[in-house]
């Protein structure tokens, strides 16, 4: 055996080259390197230490997520549902956009407003429009009132989907429509929790709702038992928006009012003289 062969050469040069490879990670890393990774993977998924530090970081990114600090209204009236939200979109102190949709049209007429963390918030309300329309593509159902899906139905879906969630959704939802199996005007609430509830005359929510529920419950209760006009319920949510722009700082832009009734949504805008944008 020849061990001055080109071959012999370049295997001893190989040779060589990983003992001097070798040599060179343990004196950087030392004879345990491989022991003190593991300790220290051991300790950063064992301790509360990182894990918390890990959550205030959670914690500050999701404090500057884009929200949607605002005010949401409905009200029932003696033909259907009026609803109102205001159209500024904010993260943390900064007004992303003035004129933001917070009112989805989910149904011919059933509408979702949107207060919470807009990515989680559009989220559900695409999720829901396709539910609606695959259940009217496969059932029938196109403007049908009698296969159309209930406002029950579509609001006990969405509480589904945030309840299945593996992560709390930051949401608050009000979903309002005429009920053509009913022939009345239907309101619920949803949290974040997955709680609903039906609301029996009006709803608000979002950050300015605490300056209004005030002004609408002394408005709604001079009434009695009886449901407000058309005209009365479209005044009382300008009124209630306009008030929320001027005192909630989240709160501006314009004032987007649907009328829901058996015909289906009609739209208005509004642009309040002193909003601050």
């Amino acid at each position: 055996m020849n061990l001055n062969s080109p071959i012999w050469e370049l295997c001893w040069y190989f040779l060589g080259f990983f003992l001097a490879v070798q040599s060179s990670f343990s004196v950087e890393f030392g004879p345990s390197a491989g022991s003190v990774f593991a300790r220290r993977h051991h300790h950063r998924h064992h301790t509360g230490v990182n894990q918390n530090e890990n959550n205030s970081r959670l914690s500050n990114k999701n404090a500057d997520q884009v929200s949607m600090g605002t005010t949401l209204v409905a009200i029932r009236y003696d033909g259907g549902v009026v609803v109102a939200a205001d159209s500024r979109t904010s993260v943390s102190s900064y007004v992303s956009n003035r004129f933001s949709r917070k009112i989805d049209q989910v149904s011919p007429r059933c509408v979702l407003l949107r207060s919470g963390s807009a990515a989680d918030t559009q989220q559900l309300a695409s999720d829901c429009f396709q539910f609606v329309r695959y259940r009217s593509y496969r059932y029938g159902g196109g403007g049908a009132a009698g296969a159309e899906l209930s406002v029950s139905q579509i609001a006990h879906w969405l509480r589904r989907q945030v309840r299945e969630e593996s992560k709390e959704l930051v949401v608050g939802l009000i979903i309002a429509g005429y009920d053509c199996q009913e022939k009345r005007g239907k309101i619920f609430s949803l949290f974040s929790s997955g709680t609903i509830h039906e609301e029996p005359r009006f709803a608000v929510s979002g950050s300015g709702s605490s300056f209004i529920i005030g002004y609408l419950d002394e408005q709604i209760s001079r009434l009695g038992e009886a449901l407000p006009s058309l005209d009365l319920a479209i005044t009382l949510c300008e009124q209630a928006i306009k008030g929320a722009i001027h005192r909630d700082s989240s709160s501006g832009g314009i004032v987007r009012i649907c009328m829901i009734s058996e015909d289906g949504v009609k739209e208005r805008n509004i642009l309040p003289s002193f909003t601050r944008d």
